[in-house]
């Protein structure tokens, strides 16, 4: 009967497998390496081996120490380099200031004898009476564009006054004009304009206005809690 030889390369791991290359250590197998530099290895390589395992099957990779320092290096500086996200700046924390042109402002119109507004007539969510003469009545959402703020739209030479609220405006920058007939209303439509702030109106006021009455909207409850981040403490 021919037995075969071991060869002395191959050692037998505890699981009875052959593998090339290995030593027996404290923590189990481990790479044999020779005590000679390794030669340079090409860049076209899949993997790093020792200088004495190059004819063997690649069973076990060395890992290139230099390699592992310069990924973790170029790793850690990527994270730094990315560039971190800043929140946006909401309604509550722009600034404001007279004189202020705000660009492409979304403007609809609507009318005193709309379905949705009969029941409130001609007057203003203040009770004043609706404007549609060189002074113009105007609705938005008061946390945005806060009761008594004044503004003109490039190139009408009329002046607008904020005194009205609707539900579809709040949580939008939309402002509604009001119109005194359908027909101009509908002659409105919508349109993107340029507005030029005159003067802010107060988010002190608008919460006093719409504090009594937060018991009846939800969307009136939301403009409260985007107003009383505006007011200032006395």
């Amino acid at each position: 009967m021919t037995h075969l030889k071991v060869p002395p390369r191959l050692k037998k791991n505890p699981s009875g497998l052959l593998l090339p290359g290995l030593k027996p250590s404290n923590r189990g197998l481990t790479p044999r390496l020779n005590s000679t530099p390794s030669r340079p290895v090409r860049s076209s390589a899949p993997c790093f081996r020792s200088n004495d395992d190059r004819n063997h099957p690649p069973f076990v990779l060395i890992a290139s120490t230099p390699l592992c320092i310069a990924f973790v290096c170029v790793s850690s500086l990527a994270g730094k380099l990315q560039p971190s996200v800043q929140p946006q700046p909401t309604a509550s924390t722009s600034a404001r200031s007279e004189g202020q042109v705000i660009q492409a402002v979304r403007t609809t119109a609507y009318t005193h004898s709309e379905a949705d507004h009969l029941q409130y007539g001609a007057r203003t969510a203040v009770g004043t009476q609706l404007k549609a003469g060189t002074i113009r009545s105007a609705a938005a959402d008061w946390s945005v564009y806060p009761l008594g703020t004044v503004f003109q739209i490039q190139g009408d030479p009329s002046v607008y006054v904020v005194d009205d609220y609707g539900r579809a405006l709040v949580g939008t920058r939309t402002i509604d004009i009001y119109q005194p007939t359908t027909n101009l209303m509908n002659l409105w439509g919508t349109r993107n304009v340029n507005i030029r702030v005159l003067r802010w109106g107060s988010p002190a006021k608008s919460l006093a206005v719409l504090k009594p009455r937060a018991y009846k909207a939800q969307h009136v409850r939301e403009m409260i809690s985007r107003l009383q981040p505006q007011v200032r403490p006395s």
